[in-house]
């Protein structure tokens, strides 16, 4: 125990001296009526040794301001006997300064009185100020504790936010392998079913989507920035699927600054094209619906076809994109956002439910989406 090092982290200086002040003004604020009350207080000379009194006791009592700065990272065994033989030192000064000041009032004012300075009177005058003098170095260390508790707080706030945002954004990460094995797997088909024309305007169409994805910021966005990357996504596939897709999005302009995690949308997007599409005959249709609930955000994705091919694989409710996005939203707001998911007729619909935030108002305009695109 002894050779550990006293790990504190004294409080500031203008923060010190506040503490020792209010600290022995209290007392003198307490000793005065006393002092009054009892006689000791019988004109100018006793009223202005208590003054003299409080101002030395004050002034000698910020040594220990400073020698709590200097016992600070030392060894235990070190540490607290100079504490101990600081408070000593100081209340001796204190006690001579007090004496020293009785002594000049009492040359200066005839009708001022000399304590009494017999080596019991002294003795009793030193203990009095060694325990107040103990007292004002605890409330230092409580201080300095209360400073460490914060300081250890703001630390770990910081290594947490830190250790989520590196969860987060390999989480993100995760997102754009997943969809570039996809989209790379279509333009080989393009390739192999010979539409090379359409392979090459596709990977154009994917190069501009990677170009803009890559230069997003942080880790929330706002839902116009958000439908306007689903949008630059969505020319991308429409190369693929052609005249049987039609999407549909919709939000008005009160969400548009809504802040909602990055890529959030893209993979409900992307589950809704794979399996609502490709797994169709004839038109099929994707809505993608953001709108407003009291203090909460509702952002829908639905996919439905005229007709279905067969049965639809399983990941449908629960593949990488899905458990994706319930992991960011557990991670950014734990309990007060979910995922969920339900089939329709011919089709699914994933619904987020997040609580409504606005971000600041943009310098420039959000991007422009469409209610519809064909």
């Amino acid at each position: 125990m002894l050779t550990k090092r006293l790990r504190i982290v004294p409080p500031r200086t203008r923060e010190a001296i506040r503490l020792t002040f209010v600290m022995w003004l209290a007392v003198y604020i307490i000793l005065g009526p006393v002092t009054w009350l009892t006689g000791q207080v019988t004109g100018l000379a006793e009223f202005l040794s208590i003054l003299t009194a409080f101002a030395t006791s004050f002034l000698f009592a910020l040594l220990l301001s400073f020698l709590i700065r200097r016992v600070s990272g030392q060894p235990v065994w070190l540490a607290l006997p100079a504490l101990a033989a600081a408070v000593t030192v100081v209340a001796i000064m204190q006690m001579a300064a007090d004496y020293g000041g009785q002594y000049l009032l009492h040359i200066s004012f005839v009708q001022h009185r000399m304590p009494d300075a017999s080596p019991q009177a002294q003795l009793m005058v030193g203990s009095i100020y060694w325990v107040l003098d103990a007292c004002n170095l605890a409330l230092l260390w409580v201080s300095s504790a209360a400073r460490k508790i914060r300081m250890d707080e703001v630390e770990l706030a910081h290594a947490r936010a830190a250790k989520l945002e590196a969860q987060l954004n390999m989480l993100r990460m995760q997102i754009n392998p997943h969809f570039m094995c996809n989209s790379l797997n279509v333009v080989s088909g393009l390739i192999i079913a010979g539409r090379t024309a359409e392979a090459e305007r596709m990977t154009g169409k994917l190069a501009e989507f990677l170009r803009v994805s890559s230069e997003i910021e942080g880790l929330e966005t706002a839902l116009g920035d958000e439908l306007a990357l689903i949008l630059s996504y969505l020319e991308v596939e429409t190369a693929r699927f052609e005249d049987r897709l039609e999407i549909e999005i919709g939000h008005n302009d009160e969400i548009a600054r809504a802040l909602v995690p990055n890529f959030i949308l893209q993979p409900l997007v992307e589950n809704a094209l794979k399996y609502g599409v490709q797994y169709s005959r004839g038109l099929a249709k994707v809505r993608i619906i953001g709108r407003r609930d009291g203090d909460r955000l509702i952002l829908t994705v639905e996919n439905e076809a005229e007709e279905a091919i067969g049965d639809v694989p399983e990941t449908n409710g629960g593949g990488i994109g899905l458990a994706n996005i319930r992991a960011r939203l557990a991670l950014i707001f734990g309990s007060d956002a979910c995922l969920e998911s339900e089939p329709l007729r011919n089709g699914y619909r994933a619904t987020i439910n997040l609580p409504f935030r606005q971000g600041p108002a943009r310098a420039a305009p959000l991007a422009r989406v469409p209610v519809a695109v064909h």
